[in-house]
């Protein structure tokens, strides 16, 4: 049997609003988290329905916004 180790997200929160639940001046406010993952881990490529902005606290990775692959580290911010 071929031992399959995959990198893991070791920590995920996610605080879902709803739509108009949180208004900020003209910023509707949908969903705040935190990710903490294992190095190798990837989120599986997915649309948004609103802006994100990231704030990466530590570490560095790869976020890909459509055909751009973007190398991102501690105190990068992506929108």
């Amino acid at each position: 049997m071929k031992d399959d180790k995959r990198a893991g997200c070791l920590f995920h929160f996610d605080n879902v609003f709803a739509w108009g639940e949180m208004t900020f001046g003209g910023i509707d406010l949908h969903q705040i988290g935190e990710i903490c993952c294992e190095c190798g881990y990837e989120i599986a490529p997915h649309r948004q329905a609103c802006l994100e902005l990231s704030c990466i606290v530590s570490g560095s990775g790869y976020f890909t916004v459509g055909d751009a692959v973007l190398k991102v580290s501690e105190g990068d911010i992506v929108f």
